[in-house]
């Protein structure tokens, strides 16, 4: 009898139908790995934005700002800045802290400009400000607000 040298075809069939199999079982477990770890990514980034915030607040004796919740509408809503120019002192220029790695525009709002994939690129920030804050709230103190709040409720 003859010794064998090498793998006959059905056994690299078998070898590759089992890789193919192991990476169809893999690629959605990695996909929703990918996907938690850019949702931590986003929570410790709004983390950051909300100590921003507080640093603006401390310096504006606890008043909301007025600010633009998405200064891409045309026309513009208001001609108050947006949330990244309110910030610019405490971000000192560095605007990566505004960006999500699960941003995506999935659907555009009427009025917005067409052509930007994510709402970092439109608006320069993945991040929304609640337009109640800025519209009810804004130049009024916090503690006033939380007063008014109590009496209405």
């Amino acid at each position: 009898m003859r010794a064998r040298h090498g793998f006959t075809l059905v056994e690299l069939l078998v070898v590759i139908g089992i890789i193919a199999l192991l990476l169809g079982i893999l690629l959605p477990v990695i996909s929703r790995v990918r996907a938690g770890a850019q949702r931590t990514a986003c929570r410790t980034e709004l983390r950051d934005i909300g100590a921003m915030f507080q640093m603006y607040l401390n310096d504006s004796k606890n008043r909301l700002p007025h600010i633009n919740t998405m200064p891409s509408m045309r026309p513009k809503i208001t001609d108050a800045p947006a949330l990244v120019e309110v910030l610019q002192p405490y971000h000192r220029g560095e605007v990566r802290v505004f960006r999500c790695g699960a941003d995506v525009i999935r659907q555009p709002s009427p009025g917005s400009p067409a052509g930007f994939d994510t709402y970092f690129e439109r608006e320069g920030s993945s991040y929304h400000y609640n337009p109640m804050l800025s519209a009810r709230y804004a130049g009024r103190q916090l503690k006033d607000t939380m007063l008014a709040e109590k009496k209405a409720g």
